[in-house]
């Protein structure tokens, strides 16, 4: 079903203390909104309920004062945390070579990996930091390391010399050091930063879409509304755009977008 099918049924933890929850803010029922957050459903996640609960409060909270998320919260959920639909999505726009803003480090990650075998052995050479340089000489057993020069040209110049006809090899070498640096990297911080933020956020959006639908459902002149993306929206929200939809087909979209949407709805009004 994915982390987007939100379903409101039975409450699955009817005693939610919100009112112990210090808010502020234009939400005119603060405690069927907080409600509303806690029945938002994630699937296809490890995490356990009472960790999805705090979660849940942390983004009620953030949403009702403006305040940032809180990052001891953030560093409470595991960094190897399933969660099927990143993974899913992950996926697709790896494919379409195609990353949404708030994707910043898939695209970071996948980029590097896809540019750098491209790059020449003296643009890769040249990319080194003189630490790299002189530790990679002394894998290679050169003469090199025995110079005493600190500037980096210099050593640079040198290990040309040392290494020639050796290139390719070198250049190979190179590559899967840099593929074995960022995919660890990516599994230790870079993936599960992104992943952790794209819940919260992802969270947020279903909420406050929500609300606002709950809110149109309020005004008889309002029957229809239109999906609303940033100028830097993905083409996989764009073609939802200038087209008009019912409050309750606005709400079903959301069981297909992707984690971290930042797609809104505008309320249509028909001129009499």
């Amino acid at each position: 079903m994915g982390f987007w099918n939100q379903l409101f049924g039975k409450e699955n933890n009817p005693t939610h203390e919100s009112s112990n929850v210090k808010i502020s803010g234009p939400f005119t029922d603060k405690n069927k909104f907080y409600l509303r957050i806690q029945r938002i459903q994630i699937n296809g996640t490890n995490l356990s309920s009472e960790l999805i609960n705090k979660i849940k409060k942390g983004v009620f909270e953030s949403i009702i004062t403006g305040k940032r998320i809180d990052g001891n919260l953030l560093d409470e959920i595991p960094d190897d945390f399933q969660w099927d639909d990143y993974d899913k999505w992950f996926a697709i726009f790896k494919e379409a070579d195609e990353w949404p803003y708030m994707w910043s480090e898939s695209k970071k990650y996948t980029q590097t990996l896809k540019e750098f075998p491209l790059k020449s052995f003296n643009e890769i050479i040249h990319s080194l930091t003189k630490e790299e340089i002189i530790n990679l000489t002394k894998k290679l057993d050169a003469v090199l390391t025995k110079q005493k020069s600190t500037k980096k040209v210099e050593l640079v110049q040198n290990f040309l010399i040392v290494i020639k006809g050796k290139e390719d090899l070198i250049k190979q070498h190179l590559i899967e050091e840099h593929f074995n640096w960022w995919n660890n990297f990516w599994r230790k911080f870079g993936m599960p930063r992104e992943k952790k933020k794209l819940l919260f956020h992802s969270i947020q959006g279903i909420a406050i879409i929500e609300e606002n639908l709950a809110d149109f459902r309020n005004l008889d002149i309002i029957k229809e509304v239109e999906i609303d993306t940033p100028t830097d929206s993905c083409s996989f929200c764009k073609k939802y755009t200038k087209k008009r939809y019912s409050l309750n087909q606005a709400f079903n979209i959301r069981t297909i977008g992707h984690p971290g949407c930042r797609c809104s709805v505008r309320p249509l009004v028909d001129s009499f």
